[in-house]
């Protein structure tokens, strides 16, 4: 059997972005050690489990340099790990790119330069593990990354982990660009990826796998946030047992009501939510509302009078209202060169990467992301806003 915590992007020490200046002082605690208690719980679970290791695939950092009050956190959990003798692999992402192992890290934790490597591991188990990585040195890593990362040598009866923090499914943008394919090709056991917030297993056998970041950091990441617990047994042809764990101390939630008749209405609506744990709401209502119910919302009264009768475990963070016309742009604005110009900055791997579902078919998911499929996604957008292209043949 062999064990392991795969995480990402867990950008210790970044501001909670989207929030205003009225966070009272049990939320402002909250927010400003959410990632640091979200590591901590990771490596709680490590400890608790004893996996055999523990991979982090970038960003381990939100930046550069950080805080001692972050440095400090890191090496307290990385000497837990070495106290209770499970190993760290790590590489530098493109938020904390340029980054070194620090000096008094403990010698369990090994950091991947910025050239591909590799480095093996012996488990308790006995069990041979290679793993494969590299670190960003600047922000962009324009360069296929992928081509450098040696196959797995034939007959071998070891286990291939690779790291791999880029955009997976286009080899081209500005984060390592590599196809599914690619991955695949090299016939690793496991490909623990990093880069894409949102949660996405790429493929089954071997899994291929963005585990997501590790506490949501703004109203586009909401849902539980996490890492992932892997368990292999020795036949490593199998699928691996994939157990998202959930870490993230606070949860972004945005909820659309469909029917709102007065502020007494909202508050009740609200009250009612099934929320269990410090979560920062958006809601989203509807366009035909009471006009003194809007007016008030408008003027962002109604978000003080929410947060004042709220329970503690719940922070309304905004109040936004549909728009009766929602969706609708006068087809002459979009024909211009500012609108395709937006559109091509819109429409791009990242963007697309991570709306794609988790099951959909490794082919697709690369056509999707390659010249050619983001080219279409963006005709089929002209199309629909434009109303042109409205009729095909079946």
């Amino acid at each position: 059997m062999l064990t392991f915590i795969h995480a990402a992007d867990l950008h210790l020490g970044h501001p909670f972005q989207g929030l205003d200046g009225q966070l009272p002082p049990v939320w402002a605690d909250r927010v400003q050690t959410a990632t640091q208690q979200a590591f901590t719980s990771l490596i709680d679970r490590a400890v608790a489990e004893q996996v055999d290791l523990v991979v982090l695939a970038g960003d381990l950092f939100y930046r550069q340099a950080v805080s001692p009050r972050v440095e400090a956190v890191v090496q307290s959990g990385f000497e837990r790990l070495a106290a209770a003798d499970i190993p760290v692999y790590l590489s530098f992402g493109n938020h904390d790119f340029g980054n070194q192992a620090r000096p008094d890290w403990p010698s369990n934790v090994h950091v991947f330069g910025p050239e591909v490597s590799s480095m093996t591991l012996t488990t308790k188990a006995g069990v041979s593990v290679v793993l494969t990585g590299f670190s960003y040195q600047h922000r962009h890593q324009n360069q296929a990354e992928i081509d450098h990362f040696p196959s797995r040598m034939p007959g071998s009866s070891a286990y291939y982990l690779g790291l791999y923090h880029g955009d997976v499914g286009s080899r081209t943008g500005d984060y390592a660009g590599a196809s599914s394919g690619d991955l695949l090709a090299k016939n690793y056991n496991y490909w623990a990826l990093g880069h894409i917030h949102q949660r996405q297993l790429l493929n089954q056998v071997p899994p291929v796998l963005y585990p997501g970041s590790l506490q949501g950091l703004s109203a586009k990441e909401s849902g539980p946030k996490g890492f992932y617990l892997v368990q292999q047994d020795r036949d490593f042809t199998q699928a691996p047992e994939l157990d998202f764990i959930p870490a993230s101390p606070v949860v972004w939630q945005t909820v659309a009501l469909d029917r709102v008749d007065s502020l007494a209405d909202l508050k009740e609506q609200v009250q009612q939510l099934k929320i269990t744990q410090p979560t920062l709401l958006t809601l989203t209502l509807p366009a035909d509302l009471p006009a003194e119910l809007r007016r008030f919302i408008l003027a962002g009264v109604t978000v003080d009078q929410l947060r004042a009768d709220c329970p503690d475990q719940v922070w309304p963070v905004k109040i936004t209202i549909r728009s009766e016309n929602e969706g609708q742009v006068a087809a002459g604005e979009l024909k211009g060169p500012a609108w395709q110009t937006s559109l091509a900055e819109v429409v791009t791997p990242t963007a697309v990467a991570e709306l794609l579902p988790n099951d959909l078919p490794v082919f697709l998911r690369d056509y999707f992301l390659s010249d050619e499929g983001l080219a279409s996604l963006r005709e089929w957008v002209n199309a629909t806003q434009l109303g042109e292209g409205a009729d095909h043949e079946n």
